[in-house]
């Protein structure tokens, strides 16, 4: 059996994200998944404000996406973006240098896993 390749999803964000949006940006990442997408990748590079909601966001699509064998991955980012994903934790998740695939990091969280966001 031939595989066809698979697509890569590219999403450019700019300016503000904050708690308004967080649902949005996260049915937007899950909804680059499509039937032919191995990976979403998103550009944050001129992002100028980002918080714990945009964390959520970017976590909650990742797991989606996960469960659909898709890659979500932040190509560039802003400073304030790369403070908020190491502040939380979570800049092993999403950021990853070229050619390293965060594919198969997910696992199903624990009770030891758990944090409350905002």
């Amino acid at each position: 059996m031939i595989q066809q390749p698979t697509r890569v999803a590219t999403l450019v964000l700019a300016g503000e994200l904050d708690t308004a949006g967080w649902v949005q940006l996260r049915d937007r990442l899950v909804g680059l998944g499509g039937d032919d997408v191995g990976e979403v990748v998103v550009d944050l590079s001129k992002v100028t404000f980002f918080d714990s909601s945009s964390v959520r966001a970017f976590i909650g699509a990742r797991a989606e996406l996960e469960r659909r064998d898709i890659v979500l991955r932040i190509d560039r980012c802003s400073d304030i973006v790369r403070k908020v994903l190491e502040v939380t934790g979570v800049a092993p998740l999403l950021l990853d240098p070229p050619g390293i695939s965060v594919r198969g990091m997910w696992h199903e969280p624990t009770s030891e896993d758990a944090f409350d966001l905002p």
